[in-house]
């Protein structure tokens, strides 16, 4: 079964961003659904720009930040 549509929502994620290497095997998302602000993920990103990142990590997926 491969995991094409995920949602991910946790207090932590909005005060921490993030954690890159949860989502490296997540090769097959197409959407992905995240509870956190640009600035949340580029700190958690060590200040580089998050969204980039995550679009090399996951190239066809579409992203969403839930605030």
């Amino acid at each position: 079964m491969l995991c094409r549509y995920l949602t991910w929502q946790s207090d932590d994620l909005t005060a921490l961003g993030p954690v890159i290497s949860a989502y490296t095997q997540f090769t097959t998302l197409r959407s992905l659904s995240l509870s956190c602000s640009n600035a949340s993920l580029d700190r958690a990103c060590g200040g580089e720009d998050g969204q980039e990142l995550f679009h090399r990590i996951m190239p066809y997926c579409r992203m969403d930040f839930i605030r």
